[in-house]
Parts: structure tokens; C-alpha cells; sequence
């Protein structure tokens, strides 16, 4: 082999083995990437988790307090270790408190670790807001109403575009209160694309129109009741379409209609 020979192919294997151990060596993690194994994080959720097991929730509270503070800072594992540890939460065996107030009627309180807990999670972006939405399918909640309308504002708080239609599935709900807080919560997506915010103004609208229609007629016990949902219902859903809308001027949802008809396919202010 000539030495011209041997020298181009020595320089095509070192161009070759560099490519193929470059492509072999993981990329180098940004200077600016947030690392994993925090040791206080694994520190509180410790604690947490010895203080509900020991049924100390008043103990416990504090910790997941904490666990908020450090989720944003945490790295990808932290964050789903934290989320994953505060969720669980939900398992524990916690009966609701007695209810309050005169009305032998008045729902029974959840435990305040649940409490805190939902809260919590609607910190964590798309992964509270995963959990958010399994708690509020569990079994065990089916009959709370007043805390499964909690847990829909704190999946709006979110403002996680994959919950919307969950949400407003819930329009349809047959429980007064549960709409009337799936509205609300509805109305957190404020900063969102108009493709996402679009969708739930033309829902709202015809809701809120049909609600109208429906309470015409009070006379009927099918019309007052109608009419008392609406009632109820016509706050959040002002409240939020002038949010989404940034239109300030519109209370009946015949001006809304109107303002809908005219601005539906132009960009939101």
C-alpha cells in the first residue's frame, strides 16, 4: 500500500470512529439543567409520610407546603417523586368530618390533608393535573359534591389545554354546583392560544343561551327549577366569558350571541 494510500485510509477510519463514538456519547447535560436526588426533598417527603402514618396530618401539612416550594427548582425525577408522594395522600384512610351548620343536609367535610393535597397538586402543571382528574373520578368521591367542584377549580388552575374538554363535559353534569364550578374553573385559561380559549366561548355561549331558553317559563316545577339553575349558573358564566373574551360590557347571553356571531372568527383581544 502506498503511504498516499495508507494515509487516506487511516484519516477515513478516524473521521469514521469519531462519528461513531461521537453519536455513542450522550449529549452533555445544559449547564443550566436541574439535578435529581435532592436530599431535603427525599427529606420531607420522609417526614410527610411518618406523620400521616402516624395520623399526624396537622404535622404533615407543613411538609407538602415544602414539597411545593421545591417542585419548581427540582429535577424531572424530583418532580415526579414529589407528585407521585403528595398524591398518594389521596389513599389514605380518612373519613369526611361532620357536617356543619343547622342543615341536617350539608355535606360532610372532606379531611384537610385531602384538601391540601388537591390544592398541591394544582401546582404541578401536567402532572397534577393527571392526578387531579383521577381523584376526582374515584369512587369514593361520587357524593361529594362541594369537594369535587373544588378539585375542577384546581384542575383549571392548571391551565393545562388537555383538561379543557374534561371540563367542560362536565357542563352537561346534572348537578347544579358541579357546572357552576366547571364554568369557573374554566376560566383560568386567560393566557392561552385562542384555538383553546375559541372552543370554550362557542360551549359557553350556547350553554348559557340555552339555560335562558330553558327558564323562560317558571310556572311549571320543570321551568322554576330551570329557572333557579340559571340563576346560579348566569355569574360564572359571565364571569368567565368576559375573561376569555376580554369584553367587559356583556351580562344577557343574547349580547353575547351577538357579540360571538360577529367576532368568532377574528383573533381575540
Amino acid at each position: 500500500m502506498s503511504n498516499r494510500h495508507a494515509f487516506v485510509s487511516c484519516a477515513a477510519f478516524i473521521a469514521f470512529s469519531s462519528l461513531v463514538f461521537g453519536q455513542a456519547k450522550p449529549p452533555a447535560a445544559p449547564a443550566n439543567a436541574k439535578k435529581d436526588g435532592d436530599k431535603e426533598i427525599a427529606t420531607f417527603i420522609a417526614d410527610m409520610n411518618k406523620a400521616t402514618a402516624a395520623k399526624k396530618d396537622d404535622d404533615a401539612i407543613p411538609k407538602i407546603d415544602e414539597l411545593v416550594k421545591r417542585f419548581e427548582d427540582a429535577g424531572p425525577k424530583d418532580k415526579k417523586l414529589i407528585v407521585e408522594s403528595i398524591a398518594k395522600n389521596m389513599d389514605l384512610p380518612r373519613l369526611p368530618e361532620a357536617a356543619g351548620g343547622r342543615d341536617s343536609k350539608d355535606e360532610p367535610e372532606q379531611p384537610r390533608i385531602f384538601q391540601t393535597t388537591v390544592v398541591a397538586l394544582s401546582t404541578f402543571h401536567d402532572l397534577g393535573c393527571e392526578k387531579l382528574i383521577a381523584t376526582y373520578e374515584r369512587q369514593e368521591f361520587k357524593h361529594s359534591k362541594r369537594f369535587r367542584g373544588q378539585i375542577l377549580k384546581m384542575v383549571g388552575k392548571t391551565e393545562q389545554a388537555s383538561a379543557v374538554k374534561f371540563l367542560m363535559d362536565k357542563i352537561k353534569d346534572k348537578d347544579d354546583s358541579i357546572v357552576v364550578d366547571a364554568v369557573y374553573a374554566l376560566g383560568n385559561y386567560i393566557k392561552s392560544k385562542d384555538d383553546v380559549k375559541k372552543p370554550i366561548i362557542d360551549t359557553l355561549v350556547k350553554s348559557f343561551s340555552s339555560a335562558q331558553g330553558q327558564a323562560a317559563d317558571p310556572s311549571t316545577p320543570a321551568g322554576k327549577a330551570a329557572k333557579d339553575k340559571y340563576e346560579i349558573l348566569a355569574p360564572a358564566m359571565i364571569d368567565t366569558l368576559q375573561k376569555l373574551s376580554n369584553q367587559n360590557a356583556f351580562r344577557e347571553p343574547r349580547e353575547w350571541e351577538s357579540w360571538w356571531q360577529k367576532n368568532k372568527n377574528k383573533p381575540l383581544g
